[in-house]
């Protein structure tokens, strides 16, 4: 049976004006080269059906300016023009690793079937272990097994950063704390 692969290039940076309080203008480095990677990996890994999805929305500085997902959609486009896409328009507090994964699944729950889609998730190293954690916790059970592949960077993600990521991901799924879309902003 053809399954249609969905990749998930997870967010991790983003480029804002000169106001850092405003909107975000783009992606940034790390990002740029998370998606160059992704794209080289796609050529090498032809599928006949496949489509790329971004869930990241803003962080509660930029929440009024468009979502990091639609930066990320005109990044794929430069090089990809024709890409089939699935971009997070109008949902900003899906902001963060979690948040972004929930809304994608959630988006391809909408038309799809478990069985009828493969997830492919790049990242950084050091950060796919949280998003492998995510996977494993929240979706496999339902979707099967994703594939995981390690992307380059420009920095790595502070260690802290990643550990306090795991011990959310933890807390969550243990029902301690709600994922950040369930929540909103806190101001």
């Amino acid at each position: 049976m053809l399954r249609t692969q969905v990749f998930c290039v997870i967010a991790n940076d983003a480029a804002a004006g000169d106001d850092q309080r405003v909107v975000y203008t783009g992606v940034g480095l790390n990002y740029t080269k998370r998606m160059t990677d992704a794209t080289v990996w796609a050529g090498e890994h032809p599928s006949p059906s496949r489509v790329w999805a971004f869930g990241a929305g803003t962080d509660a500085r930029h929440r009024y300016g468009p979502m990091l997902a639609i930066h990320c959609e005109v990044c794929l486009k430069q090089v990809v023009s024709d890409a089939l896409t699935l971009v997070n328009r109008d949902s900003p507090s899906h902001y963060g690793t979690l948040e972004e994964i929930a809304w994608i699944v959630d988006e391809v729950a909408r038309t799809s079937q478990p069985g009828e889609v493969e997830f492919v998730f790049f990242t950084q190293r050091r950060h796919m272990c949280r998003v492998r954690l995510i996977w494993r916790l929240f979706y496999q059970k339902r979707w099967g097994k994703a594939k995981f592949v390690v992307t380059g960077h420009r920095t790595q993600i502070p260690i802290h950063h990643e550990l306090g990521g795991l011990w959310k991901t933890w807390r969550v799924y243990k029902g301690y704390e709600k994922p950040r879309y369930l929540v909103g902003y806190r101001d």
